[in-house]
């Protein structure tokens, strides 16, 4: 997903369609102990303006790398940049093994094209578990 997001765009974004299964959702669902732990994420939150509409924008996350990980590593500082005027150029490539169906891990790249209040570029794991790198 690569996006120039602007101040306008902010909280216009939309909930995940329901109806949408991402790569590996089937899968995960029959497969895990806990299905809750698993969302349909998207790669431009609709914090950002990202629609869960979009297949293409949704991916099987982990709850913890959906939030807090992503969150805090990237839709935070985005968002608060944007919402002080700033246009940023975002970038999220989920990263698959092998021919695994869920990623293992998201690679953002963001960076504010008017000023100097972002500059990212993180890994977030997609694990059970919130780590960030």
């Amino acid at each position: 997903m690569d996006a120039m997001i602007t101040p306008e765009m902010y909280q216009t974004g939309t909930d995940a369609d329901s109806s949408i299964l991402p790569t590996g959702w089937s899968k995960s669902n029959q497969n895990d102990s806990n299905p809750k732990q698993l969302n349909r994420g998207h790669l431009l939150a609709d914090v950002l303006g990202g629609s869960g509409e979009d297949w293409r924008n949704l991916v099987t996350l982990y709850r913890n790398a959906n939030y807090p990980a992503m969150y805090f590593a990237s839709e935070f500082i985005v968002s608060e940049a944007i919402q002080s005027g700033s246009t940023v150029r975002y970038r999220v490539t989920p990263l698959f093994k092998d021919d695994e169906l869920i990623c293992e891990g998201l690679h953002i790249m963001a960076k504010s094209v008017n000023d100097d209040s972002v500059d990212l570029n993180v890994y977030v794991f997609n694990e059970p578990k919130d780590v960030v790198d």
